[in-house]
């Protein structure tokens, strides 16, 4: 798999620019960590490869196809734990691992 970010932009409704011109191929197998101080735009970056956010300027690409259309096979793929993350507390440690799997489309035999 192979992800092409072209000029990428980020600027928020409040005016904050969180990225601003990022170009980056990104291929398969490969572990990529994102450093940076706070404010860097780490968490930008990371919600407009999930599609959690439609960038202000520029593109992000999915094996040569944009990334609204390769969305599923993306996040498929893709290992993300974001910063915060909500959990279920009416649900056991096993239905939770069910749900989990069935987003991922991960079948249970």
């Amino acid at each position: 798999m192979n992800v092409e970010i072209f000029n990428l932009s980020m600027t928020y409704p409040s005016g904050k620019t969180a990225l601003r011109g990022i170009n980056l191929n990104l291929s398969s197998p490969n572990l990529i960590g994102l450093l940076g101080p706070n404010g860097a735009g780490k968490s930008t970056l990371m919600k407009l490869l999930v599609a959690g956010l439609l960038p202000t300027e520029g593109a992000i690409s999915v094996d040569g196809k944009p990334l609204m259309k390769q969305e599923r096979l993306l996040k498929s793929r893709l290992g993300y734990l974001p910063q915060s993350f909500g959990l279920f507390d009416e649900l056991t440690v096993w239905q939770f691992l069910d749900y989990m799997a069935a987003l991922k489309g991960i079948v249970n035999s």
